[in-house]
């Protein structure tokens, strides 16, 4: 049996648990440091008197810089190893973070924003790989789940801690705090956080053998139970191009993720963006679109946590083909209620629960969709175009907006998240894996006993 096969089929190390756990750590931090500018923004205007569309662009450099940061980032991690490439995009948002505090003009903040998005864009890439491949195949879903819900729950502390700090110490403070905590969590991550085990199989070096080794043995499997890797002296294939996600292997996989989670995005932008504004103009309350506002965060949140619980006891790919299905539903039930002028609180709800559950589920397979050495490439370009697609979408729903009724344009992106529950459907049917198919059998690494238990280690990781 592959010895990455055997972690996966075993249940969770401590060793695996920390790992995860820090990851997760990172990414509420980094979700704190993407909405800082949305609490900052009003006291921004003020303070420079910028205009409401000069001051959209500061709201989305972050989100621009996130895109050029996943599809940037993601194949060096791939070449040179995903976490080094980790840790230098966690300082490099910490180092955004702390220039958005000290910056003295409009344009300082605009380039430091842009900074930390494309931090924030190279982490997304890699730990999110990171943490799929320490998960076992049982925990994969919950896993990703919580990954998914990271970024919220940073945002929620983000509002919580904003309404203490600005009024104090003022707007910068929001920014110099992230820093800091990027830095805190940098300094943790530098101690804890591993290798990817499966960049490491796909070198060919004895230090890349040894270090598999070592984490083998963290995680309870004991380095006599390890067949020895076959070594060679030639470099390993080139790893981390574009080119190869479009190869024979690759391309079904990297076409259709690619489609479906960026039409699943479209969707999941515009909802954010214009559910507010569109509830207050059809029921003339600023109260209750403020209200279907929050529920879209609240649904978000359950539904990533509800998604990972019920991957625990069924399979997920048909559970993500359902839930996709349903937040299509629940985008016309949004459209009839905006037509009547109703307060939509249950399909508010609903759409939060679905959408988000929604990319639970994509992040649960898009990594473990590639084969080893593109793996960190394929997640990165899959994120990195969708999120270039959420930042068009309530561009183009704003020029809907101005021809078609509300009705009609939620209707339309009903229409989208279908296509993204078709398209990850046939997705499904080629049931495509990420195992190491990329490596020759003489070069896997084989446990020698099968029946090998999954011990808990003490100690930290092997950098």
């Amino acid at each position: 049996m592959n010895i990455l096969d055997d972690i996966k089929d075993s249940a969770m190390s401590r060793f695996q648990i920390i790992t995860i756990a820090v990851c997760l750590a990172v990414m509420v931090v980094d979700g704190f440091d993407v909405i800082a500018m949305s609490f900052s923004a009003h006291y921004v205007a003020d303070e420079w008197g910028i205009s409401p569309s000069t001051l959209g662009y500061a709201l989305s450099a972050s989100t621009a810089g996130m895109a050029m940061g996943s599809l940037i980032l993601a194949p060096i991690a791939d070449r040179y190893g995903r976490r080094i490439v980790a840790l230098g995009s966690l300082a490099v948002a910490a180092t955004g973070m702390l220039y958005s505090g000290v910056a003295g003009s409009f344009e300082h903040l605009l380039a430091s924003r842009v900074i930390t998005g494309v931090g924030i864009g190279g982490v997304m890439a890699t730990m999110g790989v990171i943490i799929a491949e320490y998960s076992s195949r049982r925990r994969l879903g919950l896993t990703m789940a919580l990954f998914a819900t990271a970024n919220g729950a940073g945002g929620v502390l983000g509002g919580l801690l904003a309404g203490d700090l600005i009024p104090a110490h003022g707007w910068r403070a929001v920014f110099l705090f992230g820093a800091a905590a990027t830095a805190v969590v940098l300094a943790v991550a530098v101690a804890v956080v591993p290798e990817s085990l499966d960049y490491l199989v796909t070198r060919r070096d004895d230090k890349s053998v040894r270090r598999l080794h070592r984490l083998a043995s963290r995680m309870g499997r004991p380095l006599s139970e390890i067949g020895e890797a076959a070594v060679s002296d030639e470099p390993p294939p080139v790893q981390g191009r574009y080119s190869d996600l479009f190869t024979r292997g690759t391309a079904r996989s990297t076409v259709l993720l690619t489609i479906g989670f960026a039409a699943l995005m479209a969707g999941f932008y515009f909802i954010l963006g214009w559910t507010p504004q569109l509830i207050t103009q059809a029921t003339g309350s600023a109260e209750t679109g403020i209200n279907v506002g929050l529920l879209l965060p609240l649904g978000g949140i359950v539904g990533c946590v509800g998604f990972g619980l019920l991957t625990g006891i069924t399979r997920i790919r048909p559970l993500t083909v359902v839930v996709l299905a349903l937040a299509a539903v629940a985008t016309a039930v949004m459209a009839y209620s905006i037509a009547t002028g109703s307060a939509p609180y249950v399909a508010a709800l609903a759409l939060g629960i679905m959408f988000n559950a929604g990319v639970s589920g994509y992040y649960g397979v898009i990594p473990q969709a590639f084969p080893a050495r593109v793996r960190t490439t394929g997640f990165g370009f899959v994120l990195g175009v969708a999120r270039i697609v959420g930042i068009l979408s309530p561009i183009a729903a704003g020029y809907l907006l101005g021809m078609l009724s509300s009705a009609t344009v939620y209707a339309l992106v009903g229409v989208l998240v279908g296509i993204s529950a078709v398209v990850f459907a046939v997705h499904a049917r080629s049931r495509v894996t990420g195992q190491p198919t990329d490596l020759p059998p003489d070069r896997e690494l084989v446990v020698r006993d099968t029946e090998s238990a999954s011990s808990e280690t003490k100690g930290m990781t092997t950098r």
